[in-house]
């Protein structure tokens, strides 16, 4: 998949990076953290990425640097709750099983398309041919290229995956399965190639690309050591925006340029939150995710207008019919059994606190009794944007038009209507990729980069 090695160790032996990384910082004092006016917000707008941002860390032990002994295997679901899956490769595929404590494998090759499906208990595959197969119990189908030639790719809905696909059954109280899940088993160096062309525009500067790959693979890492389900990170905006192969050259290099190279805080791997546009003023990972801890790296800051260029940088009015609201958010609140499930009306809308920047930190929604509700800014915003379940009738989907970007808010009530003035796209924490590839054609550096934005953290070479 890598085509291309590049000068890594030349780039990033560890005397160099000293001395450029001093260079680098020092080229930056001009534009940085001092820096002209605050913008206020939070990530993008036209970047295809917009929110890996609403991604919500796990509570779990420390992710430590000893826990990494080589590249490490990321398992990304691709499909979720899928009543059937269709696998596709113009090679011939492997299958092998395990159910009910048993493996299957008749070491056969198979054409594709190969269909997955259930009923009942059962896990069943179809292939081309009419000929059918069938497990029982808890089931997991891995799919494999039958070749073991690694540039051999499955097809799913259009897209090439490389590596394995693992078909799981999620099952209810009785045993019966319910839906599926696809999860593309896959090396991490050939992972992150098809996050940061997912992530970046293609003709975006390679050195915002570096900063980008170093920052997605340390956020995987992380992530993929606190896991306990059967998957690690989605291939959605709720964790990496992921397209599976790319043909990138830019995407290809800079993951090749920085292999194994993740931002470290102590002797942890970092949660290397970013965000679209954070609109010049940062936020706290503490603030916007719930069981996140208080560390430097992760602190607010102002970033000044390096994301000015993002559509998002400011935007408004939104309007949005204020019992309709009303409505929205008390339903997300039932359904995440939270007290504001029992809200009937909004009387007021106000910043409860702050970050210590000037940023939302908290909101208080008042309904006409006087009773007050109380919600982190991520949460609030997400209760804005909640889309109704099947049946629901209060309020109707809600266009792109009418989200709240980001938690960064204004806000003005009327007899009618409240009104939503925003900055930037996204929760504000870590990297902004519109002030990285601003900084990068700047002539900055993706180590300047990565330490402008994740200030005391450290880069290392784990693998």
């Amino acid at each position: 998949m890598v085509r291309k090695k590049r000068r890594f160790r030349n780039r990033f032996s560890l005397r160099k990076f000293r001395k450029r990384r001093k260079r680098d910082s020092k080229g930056l004092t001009p534009f940085g953290i001092g820096a002209g006016t605050i913008a206020v917000a939070i990530t993008i707008a036209v970047l295809i990425s917009c929110e890996p941002k609403s991604i919500k860390p796990i509570d779990t032990p420390r992710r430590s640097l000893s826990h990494i002994k080589s590249e490490p295997m990321v398992r990304v679901r691709i499909v979720r709750r899928a009543m059937t899956i269709q696998l596709d490769s113009r090679q011939p595929l492997s299958i092998t099983a395990a159910a009910g404590g048993q493996m299957w494998n008749d070491n056969k090759p198979h054409t594709a398309p190969l269909t997955l499906g259930f009923e009942g208990n059962k896990v069943w595959l179809r292939q081309p041919d009419g000929t059918m197969m069938s497990w029982v119990g808890s089931v997991i189908v891995k799919v494999t290229p039958f070749s073991k030639d690694v540039s051999s790719t499955i097809q799913i809905a259009g897209k090439s995956y490389p590596g394995v696909i693992a078909i799981h059954g999620t099952r209810d109280d009785v045993g019966n399965v319910v839906n599926l899940d696809a999860v593309n088993h896959v090396p991490m160096e050939r992972y992150i190639p098809g996050v940061i062309a997912k992530e970046l525009y293609g003709h975006w500067h390679p050195e915002a690309f570096r900063a980008q790959a170093i920052a997605a693979r340390t956020y995987a890492i992380w992530t993929q050591l606190g896991n306990r389900r059967h998957y690690d990170l989605e291939s959605t905006q709720a964790s990496q925006a992921y397209i599976g192969t790319t043909s990138n050259q830019r995407a290809l290099d800079a993951v090749a340029a920085s292999r194994g190279v993740v931002l470290t805080y102590g002797n942890d791997i970092l949660p290397a939150y970013y965000s679209s546009s954070c609109g010049g003023v940062g936020q706290d990972a503490a603030i916007a995710f719930p069981n996140a801890k208080h560390i430097e790296p992760l602190s607010a800051r102002n970033h000044g207008k390096w994301c000015s260029k993002s559509a998002q940088f400011r935007w408004g009015p939104v309007d949005r019919n204020r019992k309709q609201l009303a409505a929205r958010i008390a339903d997300w609140g039932k359904q995440r059994q939270r007290s504001i499930g029992h809200m009937k009306d909004i009387a007021q809308i106000r910043v409860k606190s702050t970050n210590k920047i000037g940023r939302p930190a908290w909101f208080a929604v008042i309904d006409s009794t006087g009773k007050e509700y109380v919600l982190r800014c991520e949460d609030f915003r997400f209760a804005c944007n909640h889309q109704p379940g099947s049946g629901q009738s209060a309020f109707s989907r809600l266009p792109s038009s009418a989200t709240l970007k980001s938690s960064h808010l204004k806000i003005e009530l009327s007899n009618t209507t409240v009104r939503f003035y925003g900055q930037g796209y996204g929760h504000g924490v870590g990297m902004c990729q519109w002030g990285a590839q601003a900084l990068a054609t700047r002539g900055h550096a993706s180590t300047a980069i990565l330490k402008f934005y994740y200030p005391t953290a450290n880069l290392e070479r784990v693998y």
